[in-house]
């Protein structure tokens, strides 16, 4: 957030608003985790803050809730963000606040037990097992188009297309130094035969593997959402202007095919 309002030379006292799409509250702090953002940035303290989850689409809810505020005349300059802490997620002990007394206290895996829809009987990789097996989409299929998005994204960062959205930091872990300066999850080396040859990685015989699922991994992003009044005044030029968007309910062991209906 700092280097895009760097890198745009905007007015900090402009902020108006901070709305940070996240799902898992990781931290100690994160449940004030979009008034730190303000704060760390040193926005007006009359700057408010919003948190919102949306599970998969809390980022895209941050930007749609920020269009919002700007359509009713609320605001002219949010923030929008998006933060996941994924490797952060805890195990947790239930029953030690009531009492530990003679008991065993078994820990629980936070970020297994919430894939699971308690509700709908099924977690989410199983929803993609039922899409797989509703449009009779083939595991090689699968496979192909994880193998091509990874391909493609390793090819992108060659290219350098992500040069000018990505923030490289160097960090710290024991004595090892490290520079993360793009997407741990792009695997260059990637081939084929490994990504057939990998077993189901939640039903027996199933079609979502480690290879052709979403990675369990860490992220921020930040935009800046404004009024067409305030990108006159203050002579900037957009990136995109939102013209519209939707959000569709479906059956919840479906739950992949949500983009359609929208």
């Amino acid at each position: 957030s700092k280097s895009l309002i760097e890198k745009l030379k905007i007015n900090k006292d402009d902020i108006e608003e901070v709305i940070l799409g996240n799902v898992f509250q990781t931290g100690v702090d994160s449940i004030f985790e979009a008034r730190n953002i303000g704060l760390k940035l040193q926005l007006p303290l009359t700057t408010t803050a919003l948190i919102v989850n949306r599970n998969c689409a809390s980022g895209m809810q941050a930007v749609i809730s920020a269009v919002e505020e700007i359509m009713l005349n609320r605001a002219e300059l949010i923030l929008a963000c998006g933060a996941e802490n994924m490797s952060q997620i805890p195990h947790i002990a239930r029953g030690m606040r009531e009492s530990a007394n003679f008991k065993n206290i078994v820990l629980e895996d936070f970020l297994l037990e919430s894939l699971k829809h308690k509700f709908a009987k099924t977690s989410m990789p199983e929803t993609a097992e039922n899409v797989a097996k509703k449009y009779h989409i083939s595991r090689e299929e699968m496979d192909g188009y994880a193998f091509l998005s990874h391909k493609k994204a390793a090819e992108a960062y060659k290219k350098g297309v992500f040069k000018d959205e990505m923030l490289s930091f160097d960090i710290k872990i024991g004595d090892k130094a490290f520079k993360v300066d793009r997407d741990d999850n792009v695997r260059e080396e990637i081939n084929i035969e490994k990504l057939n040859s990998l077993p189901g990685a939640f039903q027996q015989d199933g079609t979502v593997t480690a290879g052709n699922a979403c990675a369990i991994s860490d992220g921020a992003v930040s935009l800046l959402i404004s009024s067409e009044n305030y990108m006159k005044k203050r002579k900037l030029k957009p990136l995109a202007k939102i013209v519209d968007w939707a959000v569709t309910g479906l059956e919840p062991d479906l739950m992949g095919l949500g983009p359609i209906s929208a």
